[in-house]
């Protein structure tokens, strides 16, 4: 199910709740206890998944946009 809420967060990428109370400003869905954190990709080209988070997590300590890899830095 984690995977159908992303699938369908990649096709309607503004649908699911801003959460403007984490730098980033991601976008939030919740499936069952779960927390999937995203943002949509410039002109509707699918979404970067920031985490996937059970609910009984301290979330304001886990949710931040991730830092580059060496692959997105060098192309």
């Amino acid at each position: 199910r984690l995977f159908e809420a992303m699938y369908r967060a990649e096709e309607r990428p503004f649908l699911h709740r801003q959460r403007p109370d984490y730098t980033g400003g991601p976008r939030q869905i919740t499936v069952f206890r779960y927390a999937i954190f995203y943002e949509p990709l410039p002109e509707e080209d699918g979404i970067f998944v920031w985490r996937v988070v059970h609910g009984v997590r301290d979330l304001p300590r886990h949710i931040r946009r991730p830092a580059p890899s060496d692959d997105e830095e060098h192309g």
